[in-house]
């Protein structure tokens, strides 16, 4: 990147990838945790989220003040690389529909 401007394209790209993933995985998530113990899985599951958000930066600056800012989009990309490879071969799909989901509740 060597303009201001590719950096904002990409982070709105960053932005809709995240604004639609979210949803999703706190959807999974609600189906998949037990009704007893589902409102403390997302408090967790909020909790790394905003902690990712307050040490994404943190770190980010940290990198691109020693290394570079092209080194902190290196660090993201393997980051994300590696967070892909460890938990693709977890990933299942939910063993109920969205009815039975809901109509248990």
């Amino acid at each position: 990147m060597t303009a201001p401007w590719q950096l904002f394209v990409t982070r709105i790209f960053y932005g809709t990838f995240m604004g639609g993933i979210i949803p999703s995985v706190q959807a999974m998530i609600g189906l998949r945790a037990p009704a007893e113990r589902r409102a403390g899985i997302m408090g967790v599951t909020s909790t790394a989220l905003m902690m990712g958000n307050l040490m994404g930066p943190l770190v980010g600056g940290a990198v691109a003040g020693r290394f570079g800012l092209r080194a902190v989009f290196f660090l993201s990309t393997a980051v994300f690389f590696v967070v892909l490879v460890g938990l693709y071969p977890r990933v299942v799909e939910p063993s109920r529909s969205v009815e039975e989901a809901t109509s248990a509740c």
